[in-house]
């Protein structure tokens, strides 16, 4: 699937997730990376096609990862990318660490300031979901409960808080494992949800990832349940269809 240019806040919202600034043990080698299943390899050669830098290649079993390890385009690409578009999780602070010390080592004259970015973006929820989200759905004695599911380490909850807030819909709990979790499972606020944030108005995918097949498929399943159609023996069959599919 060929993708068009990606937006920005997607990029930073994806790297909330799934990247991680590295730094070697005896602190001269630096670098940033982004893991994906290989059924995602698209969005990595993507996101190289962004930067104009770093390579793509195999990570272990059924991985594949980006990665950008010159210190030249760490330095005159990535981490201004990031200061400019600044990331909202606890990566934030991993970022800093990785800058500081990267200056330290390659720069010892640049001052760098980090800026903070309070807005909430729904390219940048979009990317943090094709990182983090969770389409769920099960089937228990005729009862059909789709829902959607990010959690996240307590260090995160914040921006759980935040997502809750600037959609005005789910709910926020904490597992007994110490997991913090924001939940979608009301019907009607997963319909606004699938179609606001996951579909275009013409019905097409907003993520990138292999994610948004299994997207497509809970998505249908909350419309036919929108419609009523699962209290149909047909509509029902379809919904489990959907379901083994999973």
């Amino acid at each position: 699937m060929k993708m068009a240019i990606l937006n920005p806040n997607w990029i930073v919202g994806f790297v909330d997730g799934d990247g991680h600034f590295g730094i070697s043990n005896d602190s001269k080698r630096f670098y940033f990376v982004v893991s994906q299943d290989q059924r995602s390899v698209n969005v990595l050669y993507a996101i190289k096609q962004f930067f104009k830098c770093g390579s793509v290649h195999k990570a272990g079993k059924n991985m594949i990862e980006y990665k950008v390890s010159s210190k030249k385009h760490l330095e005159n690409i990535i981490i201004p990318f990031f200061q400019k578009w600044p990331l909202q999780t606890s990566k934030k602070k991993s970022f800093e660490i990785f800058v500081k010390k990267f200056l330290k080592v390659c720069k010892p004259t640049l001052n760098f300031e980090f800026i903070e970015n309070s807005n909430f973006s729904l390219d940048w929820f979009r990317g943090f979901i094709d990182a983090e989200g969770c389409f769920v759905c099960s089937i228990l004695n005729q009862t059909i409960r789709p829902q959607f599911i990010i959690g996240l380490n307590a260090i995160d909850k914040s921006i759980l808080d935040k997502i809750q807030k600037n959609l005005k819909i789910g709910v926020r709990y904490k597992k007994k494992n110490g997991i913090e979790v924001f939940q979608l499972s009301s019907n009607q606020n997963m319909c606004h949800f699938a179609k606001s944030v996951l579909l275009t108005k013409g019905f097409k995918d907003h993520l990138k990832t292999y994610k948004r097949i299994r997207a497509r498929k809970w998505c249908r399943i909350v419309f036919l349940m929108e419609q009523k159609k699962h209290k149909t023996i047909d509509g029902f069959n379809k919904i489990q269809k959907l379901y083994k599919s999973f």
